[in-house]
């Protein structure tokens, strides 16, 4: 931008001189406002951060490329290398496998038609029952 720098007020001696310098001037002022305005608009010139909760459409957005994900249809959009501790709780009819990054698994005590674990009250009625045989887990 060159603005036109009146050196000598003398010679604007009407008024239709003073218009055109002033004149002039704007209009290189204006051209230049337009193209900073137009670098500012423009996203490579952008710094910084955003808010998301100032985005509109974000949500929708994110929720669509989610929905979308392969690795998310096929339930392999996880974390690799987890290292999962294992403990348990015992009660007189059950053990609960309790998992330190996951849902606990409860084992309940078997009856006549399904597997299990064996309570106390079944250790006790093989051991009453059996008097000759001790079991080896006592």
């Amino acid at each position: 931008m060159s603005q036109k720098v009146i050196d000598d007020v003398l010679t604007l001696t009407t008024p239709k001189a003073m218009m055109a310098a002033i004149d002039d001037n704007f209009d290189e002022l204006y051209a230049a406002d337009i193209a900073n305005l137009a670098a500012a608009k423009n996203r490579a010139n952008h710094t910084g951060t955003q808010l998301a909760a100032t985005i509109s459409d974000l949500a929708g957005v994110v929720e669509g490329y989610v929905a979308a994900s392969p690795a998310v249809a096929a339930n392999t959009a996880k974390v690799s290398n987890v290292t999962t501790n294992l403990s348990y709780t015992l009660t007189a009819s059950s053990v609960t496998v309790v998992s330190s990054d996951g849902l606990d698994a409860t084992i309940p005590a078997a009856d006549t038609t399904l597997a299990g674990v064996m309570s106390a009250a079944m250790v006790t009625k093989l051991n009453t029952a059996s008097a000759s045989y001790t079991a080896p887990w006592i």
